[in-house]
């Protein structure tokens, strides 16, 4: 038999900061309509919402569920990767200004921000979109899920962050590529 839903202290924060994400388009609207990217940013939303409903469906028929003590530190660990991709998504958009957008688009004499997550990352948006993601499953305490969510996520990322740099490096030029070399990519330290 399944527990019934609990709705405690972190269910709240949960849907709390569920909300907030949803808040994003309207905090911060895209600064342009250009259709630019528009291909890449649709296997994200499609990646992101996959993500979720294989999260929720296979957590509702009770399969691939950690239980116990793992299942309690998983879930806290999945509310805190959840927080921190918020946290790391709004702080980002804030360091962008003006520059936000959801197309990919640069223009030649645009500012690259360096301070903030942009002096360590060049794309700490999609690493916030990346933890918000993947922090679903660890919340629903669902391995198979989570596994799932890493993976379609870092691909359709990925791609996007190929594409954004191509295009930086064609219209920004030397500027961009001197900034980039002093960031990592998407992961601290790592890549």
């Amino acid at each position: 038999m399944r527990e019934p839903l609990i709705w405690d202290f972190q269910m709240i924060l949960f849907i709390a900061a569920t909300l907030m994400w949803w808040a994003e388009f309207i905090f911060f609207p895209s600064s342009t309509q250009d259709k630019k990217g528009q291909g890449s940013f649709f296997i994200i939303m499609f990646s992101i919402l996959a993500s979720i409903i294989l999260s929720i469906s296979l957590s509702r028929a009770g399969i691939g569920l950690v239980s116990g003590t793992a299942g309690s530190i998983m879930r806290t660990g999945g509310l805190m990767i959840y927080l921190s991709g918020l946290i790391c998504r709004y702080w980002s958009i804030k360091m962008l200004g003006l520059n936000f957008s959801r197309a990919t688009e640069a223009e030649e004499s645009q500012a690259l921000v360096g301070s903030g997550l942009y002096s360590y990352l060049r794309h700490p948006l999609y690493l916030g979109l990346f933890l918000l993601t993947t922090g679903i499953p660890l919340f629903l305490t669902n391995y198979p899920a989570a596994i799932f969510s890493a993976v379609i996520m870092f691909a359709s990322l990925n791609k996007r962050m190929q594409e954004e740099e191509e295009l930086m490096e064609e219209v920004i030029g030397t500027r961009y590529l001197e900034w980039k070399a002093q960031r990592y990519r998407f992961l601290p330290f790592i890549y």
